[in-house]
């Protein structure tokens, strides 16, 4: 998948919401506090709005995640 960065235009970013919406676990490295990190799991909400995007691992745990600070989603 592509990568995610502030310079994403609308068909990029269209495309990378379409690949979102597929129910299946995704990895996705984000920097948080300027460290990159790895969260593994299903999307559990998306708000557009305010740039975020929750993650919820195997164990039910939900993760959020600022959609300008995603490296990369495989």
């Amino acid at each position: 998948m592509k990568y995610i960065n502030n310079k994403s235009n609308k068909k990029e970013t269209a495309m990378i919401l379409r690949e979102l919406r597929k129910n299946r676990i995704l990895t996705i490295n984000y920097y948080k506090n300027g460290s990159l990190k790895t969260c593994k799991g299903k999307i559990h909400k998306l708000n557009v709005i305010q740039q975020t995007l929750f993650l919820e691992d195997e164990k039910q745990k939900v993760f959020s995640i600022e959609l300008g600070g995603i490296k990369d989603i495989s």
